[in-house]
């Protein structure tokens, strides 16, 4: 582990834990529904809890991925230390929509990427013991 590693996930951890995030957190993980782009759009307008949610938490990982992607973060300690897989897996159908929707596959990438390491380091993790 490196010393910027830690500093950089304690800076994470307190931007997780401000209000915005925090609350977030938990509404994507328990309460956001929503089976594509119009849905979301339908049910989360501009201002809403679940719009807000999707923004700054989807922000959140999707800035965690361009660290964890380009080595500016270790994913052991990030995956060690946040739990996100319901958020990718009730954002993901949002997401892949959303591509569709605006010619734009490269939405959320690095949240994409970011839950893809995170199953290979669970896999990694339950074949070491």
């Amino acid at each position: 582990m490196d010393k910027d590693d830690a500093m950089i996930l304690l800076k994470l951890n307190e931007f997780q834990q401000s209000d915005r995030i925090f609350n977030g957190w938990a509404f994507s993980q328990f309460e956001f529904e929503a089976k594509d782009w119009n849905d979301f759009s339908e049910k989360y307008p501009l201002g809403s809890k679940g719009f807000d949610s999707f923004y700054s938490v989807g922000h959140f990982l999707e800035l965690a991925g361009v660290l964890i992607k380009h080595g500016q973060l270790s994913e052991d300690l990030f995956f060690d230390t946040f739990w996100f897989e319901p958020i990718w897996k009730n954002f993901e159908p949002v997401i892949k929509s959303m591509r569709e929707k605006f010619n734009e596959p490269s939405l959320e990438e690095n949240f994409e990427f970011l839950y893809e390491r995170l199953l290979q380091w669970k896999e990694k993790s339950i074949n070491k013991d």
